[in-house]
C-alpha cells in the first residue's frame, strides 16, 4: 500500500487554484451539439467536448451526463501534469459509450495528454462475436477495440482511466507505450473478445511500456475472452517498468489471467497485492512468458499476492518474492530458495476475504471472497468503507449491470453476500467460449455507496472540483 499512499499525496495536491487558474465546469450530453457553449442547457456533443473547444483549459471538467452516446469518438484533450483535464460521469447517472457495429474501428480512442476519463461505460451492442477468419484482426466483426491509446504524438502521456467499465468490445483496453506515466486504476473489465477457427481472441488489457512508471491498480479483470491482463510484445517492443498491484484477475479458463513477458525482457517490475483465481487447471500468472521462446524478466519484486490457480516464473534475475500465497507450487523457481512465502497443497479450511477501497471515490470498494467453505454467504466487513446509517448496493462484478446481489442501510455489522452461482444476463456464450464456474468458490463484487449519513447530505451533491 505504500504507493496508494503517496499516490493519494498526489492527488490531494492536484487542485485548482484560483489564483493562478480557474478551473470551469461544462456539460455534455448525448443531445448535445457542436453548437452549444457547454452549460448545462445548452451542452456539447461528445466529440466537439473531446476536441477541447477553446473554452476549455486544464484543470477544467466536463461532465458526461447519461445516456448513450453512439459511435466512435476521438480524444484529443490536452491537460498539464498538475492540472489535468477530467472527464467525468455525472454521479447517479449512467453514460455509456456505444460503438456498436464500427466496422472494426476503436471505439474510443485516445491521443492527446494528462486526462483523467472517470466512471463511464465503453462497450459495442454489436451481436456477432464469432468470426469465420483466424487471426487477430477479422473483416467480418463489427465490434471494435473498447479503448486504445494512440501510438503516435502524446499518446495519452499522463492521462488516466478511473473506474470505468469496458466490456463486450474487440480488446477491452490497448495501452501502448506511448502512454507514458499513465494509470489504469478501478476499473472493471470483462467479456471483451470474440472467437475464431483458430483460437479465442482479445484480452481485457494489452500493455506496453518504454518511458516513466505505468500503473495497473485495482482493476477488476473477468471473463475475456483470451489473456486478462497482457503485458507482451515482440523483441521490438518495450515491456518496462510495470507496476501491477491489487487486480482481481479470474475466468480465463485455457488461457492465463496475467501473462507478463514476450519477446522482449521484462525489466524493473513491481507485481504486488493482486488478487487470482483459476482452479483447478488454469495459468493464474506468468512472468518471462517461457523459458525457450521469452526473453525473460529482471528486477521484479514479486510480494503480497493470492494466487489460486497455477503460477510459472521464468528465467526471472534478481527477484525478491515475499509474503505471497501459493494454491499450486510454482514453475520455474524453488520452494525453498524463497521460504517467506506460503504454499499451500490443498485450499485452507477458512474464507479468505479482501476488501479494497476505492482511493478516488468513498463509500466505493472491491470485495474479493475465495469462499473455501463453500458457505451459501460470506459475511463481509465494510467498516473501512461505509459508515453507520449510510445505504449502499453490491453488485456482481461479472454482471455489474445485473440486478444487485444485496443492498441495505450499513449498520456497522457484517454485510452478508450470497455465494450461490446467479445466470448472467450479459455473459456472451458462443460455442468456442469456455465458460468458466468461479461461483460459489470465488466471487468479486463491488460496493457502492448510494446515499449519505444524515449529516453527509451536502458532502454528497456532486462536487464543483472532483477530488484528484
Amino acid at each position: 500500500m505504500r504507493w496508494l499512499e503517496a499516490s493519494a499525496l498526489l492527488i490531494a495536491s492536484v487542485t485548482c487554484s484560483v489564483a493562478t487558474l480557474e478551473c470551469a465546469q461544462f456539460h455534455v450530453s448525448p443531445g448535445g451539439s457542436p453548437g452549444g457553449n457547454g452549460g448545462a442547457s445548452h451542452p456539447w456533443d461528445l466529440q466537439t467536448a473531446l476536441n477541447q473547444p477553446r473554452k476549455v483549459h486544464p484543470g477544467d471538467t466536463l461532465w458526461l451526463h447519461g445516456g448513450t452516446y453512439r459511435g466512435t469518438f476521438k480524444c484529443r484533450l490536452q491537460g498539464t501534469a498538475s492540472h489535468p483535464i477530467i472527464v467525468r460521469q455525472v454521479p447517479g447517472e449512467r453514460a455509456t459509450i456505444d460503438g456498436g457495429d464500427s466496422n472494426g474501428d476503436m471505439v474510443f480512442f485516445v491521443d492527446g495528454a494528462y486526462t483523467w476519463y472517470w466512471g463511464f461505460e465503453v462497450t459495442s451492442s454489436d451481436p456477432n462475436r464469432i468470426s469465420q477468419q483466424a487471426g487477430s484482426w477479422p473483416t467480418d466483426i463489427g465490434r471494435g477495440e473498447g479503448i486504445f491509446t494512440s501510438q503516435e504524438g502524446e499518446g495519452g502521456r499522463g492521462c488516466r482511466f478511473i473506474n470505468l467499465k469496458v466490456h463486450d468490445t474487440r480488446q477491452g483496453l490497448s495501452f501502448w507505450k506511448e502512454a507514458a506515466d499513465a494509470e489504469v486504476y478501478g476499473c472493471i473489465i470483462y467479456h471483451n473478445g470474440w472467437c475464431a477457427p483458430d483460437r479465442t481472441h482479445g484480452h481485457g488489457m494489452y500493455c506496453q511500456n518504454r518511458e516513466g512508471t505505468k500503473r495497473l491498480i485495482d482493476n477488476i479483470v473477468v471473463d475475456n475472452f483470451n489473456h486478462g491482463i497482457q503485458i507482451y510484445g515482440s523483441s521490438n517492443s518495450s515491456l518496462d517498468n510495470f507496476v501491477v498491484e491489487g487486480n482481481v484477475v479470474a475466468g480465463h479458463p485455457g488461457e492465463r489471467d496475467i501473462l507478463i513477458g514476450g519477446g522482449a525482457p521484462v525489466r524493473q517490475l513491481v507485481f504486488r497485492e493482486n488478487l487470482v483465481y483459476d482452479l483447478p487447471d488454469g495459468v493464474g500468472v506468468d512472468i518471462g512468458w517461457n523459458r525457450t521462446s521469452g526473453a525473460g524478466a529482471s528486477d521484479v519484486t514479486f510480494e503480497g499476492n493470492y494466487i489460486a490457480a497455477s503460477t510459472q516464473i521464468w528465467d526471472v534475475q534478481r527477484l525478491a518474492m515475499r509474503n505471497n500465497t501459493f494454491l499450486s507450487p510454482p514453475a520455474g523457481v524453488r520452494d525453498s530458495d524463497y521460504p517467506e512465502n506460503a504454499y499451500l497443497s490443498a485450499p485452507p479450511a477458512e474464507n479468505a476475504v479482501f476488501v479494497r477501497p476505492n482511493r478516488y471515490e468513498q463509500g466505493r470498494a472491491h470485495i474479493v471472497i475465495y469462499n473455501w467453505r463453500m458457505g451459501g454467504s460470506v459475511a463481509v466487513d465494510l467498516s473501512q468503507v461505509l459508515r453507520q446509517g449510510e445505504a449502499y448496493v453490491i453488485r456482481d462484478a461479472r454482471d455489474y449491470f445485473g440486478d444487485p446481489v444485496a443492498s441495505g442501510t450499513y449498520a456497522g455489522a457484517g454485510v452478508s453476500i450470497p455465494m450461490n452461482p446467479r445466470p448472467s444476463r450479459s455473459a456472451p456464450e458462443p460455442p468456442c467460449r469456455v465458460q468458466s464456474l468461479l461461483m460459489p468458490r470465488f466471487g468479486v463484487f463491488v460496493v457502492e455507496r448510494t446515499a449519505p449519513a444524515h449529516s453527509q447530505a451536502s458532502r454528497r451533491s456532486p462536487a464543483r472540483h472532483p477530488p484528484r
